[in-house]
């Protein structure tokens, strides 16, 4: 183990500290971190590699440990073999080296590497002091995005101040810039809007309540037992409305019975089958071929098969099969034959036996899905995700456009950490 995390192991055992002993060792909030691997994920990927972190306060699964020396690991493959990009809130400690003389800290150091595996292929966010007057300010980044409001910066788990008064955390904070390296970066590379602080401590919030409730669904199907819907929804920590945002009346309210058997669409909707037009089915539902996985039904839609869908309506389509019959394995021709006819807004009010509130459903449910794929389009997978997520967790909520369409993307994003 070399000296540095020698004696940063020694600083944590002690029963209590002085405030200056914090030194390097600040660390960033959840919530804005996890607002900024959001908000850059559609360019960099998914975060998947924590730099300079330790057990206590590592934001990923993947970190590397003041014992590890980032500055001798192979950032661009490991965050390759890991599928994303890393991330970094930097040790600002003098520079300091090993006993073989390999940098551990000094911000000139930590940068001259991130050009190293830049050049390798490794995507890289820093956040870091928007110090630009410093030697080390890194003007050569590929993007530099300035962030509007001080952070405060969070005292480590292991910290216990020896005076009350004198070595309570200060939160103050400082101004903060996220800056990228990455060698294939196309946006701009110098944004004139600033980043909100506040917008993204709001969205790591929602992110990091979804993420805990998805854990708690996992351990209760480890154990056996029933997930209830009772579970505080991540939309009720969003107290900050945009006024110029059309409002969404979200009332997605999840029917709770066992999912039926046959081909009727579930959230208590009862479709007239006999108004199909025959050349809606998409083959004899008494053959195999007829009953598919989703992607097989994609295929068919590519390649003009029976599928009853204008050019471009496939992502609609997606929507409504999601809402009527969930997210299942296969579907029938005869759930892709409703699911077509809906897709028309004229066919989808000769339902007259289709509840209103499953009609609005569908129609909030794909405008939120079409805002959140005007930059970057989503997989049917993802579609699904987000349909689910508005389905589950917008229970009840006045949203505008924007936090609905939050919530779908976090959604994904929150379904790809997890894989």
């Amino acid at each position: 183990m070399n000296q540095y995390a020698q004696r940063l192991l020694e600083l944590q055992g002690r029963p209590s500290h002085k405030l200056k002993e914090i030194g390097d060792q600040w660390q960033t909030p959840k919530p804005l971190a996890w607002g900024l691997f959001h908000h850059f994920a559609p360019k960099i990927g998914p975060v998947v590699l924590d730099l300079f972190a330790d057990m206590s306060n590592a934001l990923v699964g993947c970190f590397y440990t003041a014992a590890d020396n980032a500055l001798l690991q192979d950032w661009a493959g490991d965050s390759r073999r890991q599928g994303g990009a890393c991330f970094a809130n930097p040790p600002y400690s003098r520079p300091e080296s090993d006993e073989d003389g390999n940098a551990i800290t000094g911000m000139e150091s930590i940068l001259d590497y991130c050009r190293i595996q830049r050049d390798q292929g490794a995507k890289i966010m820093l956040l870091i002091k928007a110090a630009t007057s410093d030697g080390w300010w890194p003007e050569d980044a590929d993007c530099i995005q300035f962030i509007s409001g001080r952070i405060g910066f969070e005292a480590p788990d292991w910290y216990t101040p020896a005076d009350p008064v004198k070595d309570k955390p200060s939160t103050s904070g400082f101004a903060s810039a996220v800056v990228i390296f990455d060698r294939d970066w196309k946006w701009e590379r110098r944004p004139i809007e600033r980043l909100n602080r506040d917008d993204l401590i709001t969205t790591g919030e929602i992110i990091l309540a979804m993420i805990d409730d998805r854990a708690a669904q996992l351990v209760s199907k480890l154990r056996g037992a029933v997930h209830t819907q009772d579970t505080t929804t991540p939309t009720e920590s969003v107290d900050n409305r945009l006024e110029d945002s059309p409002v969404l009346d979200l009332s997605l309210n999840v029917d709770q019975e066992p999912e039926p058997q046959d081909d009727t669409p579930t959230n208590g909707s009862s479709v007239q089958l006999d108004m199909l037009d025959a050349s809606h089915a998409a083959g004899n539902d008494t053959e195999p071929a007829s009953v598919m996985p989703l992607a097989d039904w994609y295929w068919q839609y590519q390649n003009d098969g029976p599928l009853s869908l204008d050019d471009g309506q496939w992502p609609h389509f997606v929507v409504v099969l999601t809402i009527l019959y969930g997210v299942r394995d296969q579907y029938t021709s005869r759930q892709v034959a409703v699911a077509c006819s809906i897709c028309d807004e004229q066919l989808m009010d000769e339902f007259t036996t289709m509840s209103d509130e499953t009609k609005e459903r569908i129609r909030r449910c794909s405008m939120v899905i079409a805002q959140a794929e005007t930059d970057t389009p989503m997989s049917d997978e993802q579609r699904q995700t987000a349909v689910t997520a508005l389905l589950a967790n917008v229970d009840d909520q006045k949203l505008s456009l924007k936090e609905a369409e939050l919530i779908a993307r976090s959604a994904v994003l929150v379904e790809e950490v997890a894989a």
